[in-house]
Parts: structure tokens; sequence; C-alpha cells
């Protein structure tokens, strides 16, 4: 009978090691997933979502007037179709580290004005690194006048990443229309992302 109770006592830290090893298995992907924003783009990851990774910035010609002017989630509905959005209030500047990701790709997402007054307002996409800086989009929106800025506007921007160090960043500005007004000057983002060359549609 000791023998028995012996045998079952040595074997027990044993029975446990497989569910040690495959709880250790599983912390092991759910920290990983916690890191999702610095996958690279490859064959095995499709696309880069940037949401995340985006925070205010502030350029010397850009004036700071609060928090607000930067929300990362907000749910916007234009012409019937609800998105969650990130939403900038003008004039304001936010910018996302691109490290862990190369190579060749297509920034894409949906911008659409908040609201339908006002002088409008542009918005400009800029590639930075290290002194460098390079436009790599501008538009004009003006739902005020034009119906087809009431909408959600796709973004598809052709992006080489090849020749830009880790550290890089892009860079989303947002600043008043051709009259100065600021009046309900409010932008919404929608699902940027970089989508791999050979994936993209």
């Amino acid at each position: 009978m000791v023998a028995h109770v012996r045998r079952v006592h040595f074997r027990s830290p044993a029975r446990r090691r497989p569910s040690h090893a495959w709880l250790t298995a599983i912390g092991f992907l759910m920290l990983a997933c916690g890191c999702a924003t610095t996958v690279v783009i490859s064959r095995s990851a499709r696309e880069a979502d940037l949401t995340e990774r985006f925070v205010r910035a502030a350029p010397a010609d850009y004036r700071t007037e609060g928090e607000k002017q930067f929300v990362r989630h907000e749910k916007v509905v234009r012409n019937g179709l609800s998105r969650d959005a990130m939403v900038l209030v003008a004039p304001v500047a936010i910018r996302a580290s691109l490290e862990g990701i190369a190579g060749g790709g297509v920034l894409e997402g949906q911008s659409t004005p908040v609201y339908n007054v006002g002088d409008g307002m542009r918005m400009d996409i800029l590639l930075l690194a290290r002194g460098r800086e390079r436009m790599i989009y501008s538009r004009y929106y003006d739902a005020g006048r034009l119906l087809e800025d009431r909408a959600w506007i796709p973004i598809q921007i052709p992006l080489d990443l090849g020749e830009w160090p880790r550290d890089s960043q892009l860079e989303i500005r947002v600043s008043g229309g051709p009259q100065g007004d600021l009046v309900a000057d409010w932008l919404a983002l929608s699902g940027i992302r970089i989508v791999r060359k050979d994936a993209a549609r």
C-alpha cells in the first residue's frame, strides 16, 4: 500500500508538466498578441493597423488647443455608414511609428469631414525620419459645398519604405481651410493601415 502511494506521489508532478507547458505556451501567445502593433509586413502578415500607434505631435507651426484635438476611437456616421474612427480637430498633427514595417505597400483607410459647415480643411500626410520630411499625400475637404465630401472617402497611397530607416514615422496633419476658419474642422479617419503591396486591393 505504501509503495502504491509513493508511485502516485512521484508521478503527480510528471502528470502536471504537460499542462504547465501548455499554460506557458498560451501565455507566450497572449504576450505575442499584445505586441501585434509591431508586426512586420511579410508573407505571413498581410497588413499592419496603425490606429493604436498614433500619438499627438506638436510641429513648430501648430498650436496646441487641448486634449480633445485627437480622439482615437469615436463612432462616426456618414451616409448611413457607421465607422470606428480617429477624430482630428484642426489644427492638429498625429504621428505613428513605422518600426517593424518594411518594404513596399499601400497606405489604406477612409476619411470624411464630420460636419458640413465652414470653409473646409486640409489633410497632409508625411513621412519623417532623422530630419527628413516627404509629403506623400494632400487633400482639401469642403463638405459644406461638395456633396462627394459628405461620405467616407477611400485613401490609397503607394508607400515605399525601402530607403527609409527603421525609426521612420508617419505624420498626419489637419489644418483649417483657405479662409482660416476653424469652425467644425473635424476630420474622421477610419481603418488607417499599411497593406502589403501584393495583397493591396
